[in-house]
């Protein structure tokens, strides 16, 4: 993974764990709570896993990665 890649990705953890640590303290700790923080996590970080580490792994071993 390249520098800027890295730097990226590192900026979107920090932004997102800045942004759930201001949700978590403005309020109550519900279920409702819970379940926004995991389904965020969910919408932030798959897509990111599926675009830099299953996409190296295709690459490296040869697969043609499809374009969108």
């Amino acid at each position: 993974m390249k520098g800027t890649d890295i730097f990226r990705l590192t900026c979107i953890i920090v932004l997102w764990a800045v942004l759930c640590v201001a949700v978590v303290t403005s309020q109550r700790f519900t279920l409702r709570v819970a379940f926004v923080l995991v389904a965020s996590a969910i919408i932030v970080f798959v897509p990111l896993y599926k675009k830099y580490v299953r996409g190296k792994k295709q690459d490296s071993h040869g697969g043609a990665r499809r374009k969108p």
